[in-house]
């Protein structure tokens, strides 16, 4: 008679095996993961879904703090560049209202 000795063990280290096959034929980049066809097949794309599923991609990636106040200025920064902002000095706020100094008055 013929056993077969099996560990628990046996398992998660075909996982790593096979984790550590597609990363290295991905060349590391999750982006790129795809499974081969073969007897590894099914547990491949099962790890490949685990890493898609535990990502998140840059359009769903919450802004920090700096990204924030760079947008603010650089909106604001384009509502200035419109002709929406009233923070020019007295003078300059006439010479525009009365059309001065180009010239034609």
């Amino acid at each position: 008679m013929v056993g077969r000795l099996t560990s628990d063990d046996a398992e998660p280290k075909a996982e790593q095996r096979t984790l550590r096959s597609l990363l290295k034929r991905s060349n590391y980049a999750t982006s790129d993961l795809e499974a081969l066809v073969g007897p590894d097949g099914a547990r491949e794309q099962r790890i490949i879904a685990q890493i898609n599923d535990g990502m998140i991609m840059a359009d769903g990636y919450p802004a920090s703090k700096r990204q924030m106040v760079l947008a603010e200025r650089a909106a604001l920064s384009r509502w200035e560049d419109e002709g929406g902002s009233s923070s020019t000095s007295g003078t300059a706020q006439k010479q525009v209202l009365e059309g001065g100094d180009d010239g034609e008055g």
